[in-house]
């Protein structure tokens, strides 16, 4: 057991977090995991919100990004992988699982900041890439169907301008959303602004914290295991 008041509290404090990480992320993979492999996905979804009487225009909503749930598999597993890391290394005090999770977590904040220097030094080049992205979906109705949950994510209708109509008589702008912008203009927009440098910053920085606590308890556990006599009682 590692010593001293402070290491106890964060040694807790660290596993809790990734202990409520890891839980998250299994509950992502695994309904995302079912809702890409499962064929009567829509239809056992109905049913399970029958049972729990969930609100049935959510549950047709989510049948609806079955297509685009792959991403979210993605991002489960790899919340799965680091909360256990995580929660595992702090409840065992293990320096090698502390270890290999600041890895991961520095690999990720490296990969967010060569993304960030790219879009403020690229802007120009990567606001056409996403156009001629949205373009491209546009032009087949699976495309044109799986942008809904930008579409909800964004409060935005249509890839661009020019193919906002498509999207609306097809009916893919139900609702606020026909009065929407088009997402490719949000996007713009968004890139444009310093909302996405203030959320990058932000979990910049609660990844820079993850890495000092996990730094700070490996190198705890590592003093324990060197200095603890061996064989006294």
């Amino acid at each position: 057991m590692v010593y001293g008041l402070g290491n106890q509290m964060l040694k807790s404090l660290f596993f809790l977090t990734n202990f409520a990480l890891f839980l998250f992320g299994c509950l992502l993979f695994a309904f995302s995991l079912w809702a890409n492999l499962d064929q009567n996905f829509s239809r056992n979804l109905h049913d399970f919100a029958q049972q729990t009487k969930l609100d049935g225009k959510f549950i047709d909503e989510i049948a609806e990004y079955q297509a685009a749930l792959w991403v979210l598999v993605a991002i489960g597993a790899l919340l799965l992988v680091v909360g256990f890391l995580g929660c595992c290394g702090a409840a065992c005090e293990s320096a090698v699982l502390l270890t290999l999770f600041g890895a991961i977590i520095l690999i990720l904040s490296l990969i967010e900041l060569y993304i960030l220097f790219m879009m403020f030094t690229n802007r120009t080049e990567l606001l056409d890439s996403v156009y001629k992205a949205f373009l491209d979906s546009a032009k087949t109705a699976d495309g044109r169907r799986n942008l809904k949950p930008i579409q909800t994510a964004l409060n935005c209708c249509g890839a661009t301008l020019s193919t906002q109509q498509t999207y609306k008589s097809e009916g893919l702008c139900p609702d606020q959303l026909a009065k929407a912008n088009a997402c490719y203009a949000v996007v713009a927009a968004k890139v444009g602004s310093n909302d996405v440098l203030v959320c990058a910053i932000l979990v910049l920085f609660v990844q820079l914290v993850a890495m000092l606590f996990s730094s700070t308890l490996s190198n705890a556990f590592r003093s324990h295991f060197v200095y603890s006599p061996i064989g006294q009682r």
